[in-house]
């Protein structure tokens, strides 16, 4: 990860996105006792790489964004690494 990107140190709190945004809260699930979140999203659903890559843009870079159904949906940390990497 891009020593400048903000999500190499600081991983969303799911539950507090969910909190945020509220079209994320039906992908949410319990953690395992493991983890050090309470929240993790459900991934064998599609939509919550949407809705999280939304809620995401939304609060860290203030971009209102959707992306239609049927459509793949890059993770925000990997794109950011991208232009991190060009900005350099």
């Amino acid at each position: 990860m891009h020593p400048r990107n903000i999500y190499a140190t600081h991983t969303p709190d799911f539950g507090e996105l969910a909190e945020a945004y509220p079209a994320l809260r039906p992908y949410c699930r319990s953690a395992p006792p493991q983890s050090k979140h309470t929240v993790t999203l459900n991934w064998s659903q599609p939509r919550a790489f949407v809705e999280l890559a939304r809620a995401l843009l939304a609060r860290d870079f203030g971009v209102r964004w959707d992306l239609p159904e049927g459509h793949l949906c890059p993770t925000v940390p990997s794109r950011l690494n991208y232009l991190l990497a060009i900005e350099d």
